[in-house]
C-alpha cells in the first residue's frame, strides 16, 4: 500500500515476467540446439523451480511479522455481495477473461497452420512476457493516478489479440504483443483493484473470490474457444467480441462520478 497498489502489483508482475522471458528463451535455445528435445528442455526448468523453493524458504524465515491475522471488523463488499459496484466489477473480470484466448490455443493454431515453427513459439511467448512486464508497470502507475479507468484498455487490446489467429506473420506478432499487454494488466492492475474493493480483515477472502471468478472464466474460455476453433474460427471471433463488449459495458457501469475506485 505505501508504494501504491497499482505500482506494487506492477512491480510484482514485472519481476515475475523476468523469469517468464528467460524461461522461454532458454527453451528456444535448447529446442534449436537439440532439434525439438522437449524432454531435455522441460527437465532443465527443474533447476529454477528448485531455486524458487529455496527463495521461498529464505523469505519465510527472514520476513518480518508473525503472520497474525488482522482484527475482525466489517465484512468485505466483494465477498458479501452488498455492493453493486463490486458485483459489476466481478462481472467485468468474468467477461474480460471469458473473451481472452489462452496461449496454448494460439500456439496450436500457429503450428497446425504452418504459420510458425516449434522453435519460434517460445520466442513469441518471451516477447509477450516482456510486453506483459512493461504493461503491468505502466497500467499500475496509471491506476494509482486514475483508478479503474485504465482497465478500459483491456477489452480493446483483447480484440487485437484475434490477429494472432491469422496466417499473416506481422499480424500474428501484433496479436501476440496485444496478448502480452492484456496479460500484464490482468496479472497486476486487475488484482490491485480488489484491495480497494475489500476491507483489510477480509482481503484474503476477497482475493479468493476474485480468483475463483477469474479462474472459472479462464477455464470457460479454454473450453469454449477451443471447441469453436475446431468448428469455426469466425464463431470464435464472434464470441470474443461479444464477451469483450460485455466486459466494457460492465466496467462502464462500475465507473461513476467522482472517485472511480472507491466503493459506496
Amino acid at each position: 500500500e505505501p508504494l501504491g497498489r497499482g505500482w506494487g502489483f506492477g512491480i510484482h508482475e514485472a519481476l515475475d515476467q523476468t523469469g517468464a522471458v528467460a524461461g522461454p528463451l532458454l527453451l528456444a535455445a535448447i529446442l534449436a540446439a537439440r532439434q525439438g528435445d522437449y524432454r531435455l528442455a522441460f527437465s532443465v526448468l527443474a533447476v529454477p523451480g528448485f531455486l524458487a523453493m529455496v527463495a521461498l524458504v529464505v523469505a519465510r524465515r527472514t520476513a518480518p511479522g508473525d503472520g497474525d491475522p488482522p482484527a475482525k471488523g466489517s465484512s468485505s463488499p466483494i465477498v458479501d455481495g452488498v455492493d453493486s459496484r463490486a458485483r459489476r466489477y466481478l462481472g467485468f473480470v468474468f467477461f474480460s477473461a471469458l473473451g481472452f484466448a489462452p496461449f496454448p490455443l494460439i500456439a496450436f493454431h500457429l503450428v497446425s497452420r504452418s504459420v510458425s515453427t516449434d522453435a519460434k513459439i517460445p520466442l513469441m511467448f518471451a516477447m509477450a512476457m516482456a510486453i506483459d512486464a512493461g504493461a503491468a508497470l505502466i497500467s499500475g502507475r496509471i491506476y494509482d493516478r486514475r483508478g479503474l479507468r485504465v482497465l478500459l484498455a483491456m477489452p480493446v487490446l483483447s480484440l487485437f489479440t484475434l490477429l494472432a489467429f491469422t496466417t499473416t506473420s506481422w499480424a500474428v506478432w501484433v496479436g501476440m504483443a496485444a496478448w502480452g499487454a492484456v496479460m500484464g494488466i490482468q496479472e497486476s492492475t486487475l488484482r490491485a483493484a480488489v484491495g480497494e474493493l475489500s476491507t483489510s480483515e477480509r482481503r484474503a477472502t476477497a482475493y479468493g473470490v476474485f480468483n475463483t471468478v477469474y479462474g472459472m472464466a479462464l477455464l470457460g474460455a479454454g473450453v469454449v474457444l477451443g471447441v469453436l476453433y475446431g468448428l469455426s474460427v469466425p464463431a470464435l471471433v464472434a464470441v470474443v467480441v461479444v464477451a469483450q463488449v460485455s466486459a466494457a459495458a460492465a466496467l462502464r457501469r462500475v465507473l461513476g462520478p467522482g472517485d472511480p475506485v472507491a466503493m459506496d
